[in-house]
């Protein structure tokens, strides 16, 4: 078994993931991808990053399966909104601040 397959995580920390509407296996992707445990800060930015919202974590296996494979005329181009977070900038924060 993994190193973060073996992370406890508390009851507060699993009350705040719910009301993030992240599960505990995004937390466990978080901190392996981190190397560490994440600020509330950082957990709120990933928590809005990945979420259906803005990463369509739920429909886009749904709209790959049902509308991948159509043609786009060339005239048409198809894009999305996007928008991007420095996390860096937001860890170096939570430094200064001692979290």
């Amino acid at each position: 078994m993994a190193k973060d397959e073996l992370l406890e995580i508390s009851g507060e920390r699993k009350a705040k993931l719910a009301r993030l509407a992240l599960s505990e296996e995004n937390y466990r992707e978080i901190v392996r991808r981190l190397r560490r445990e994440p600020s509330d800060l950082v957990l709120a930015i990933f928590a809005a990053l990945w979420s259906e919202h803005c990463s369509y974590a739920h429909s886009k296996p749904l709209l790959q399966k049902y509308f991948g494979q159509l043609r786009m005329p060339p005239w048409a181009i198809a894009e999305a909104n996007a928008g991007a977070i420095n996390i860096d900038a937001a860890v170096r924060f939570d430094r200064e601040k001692g979290e």
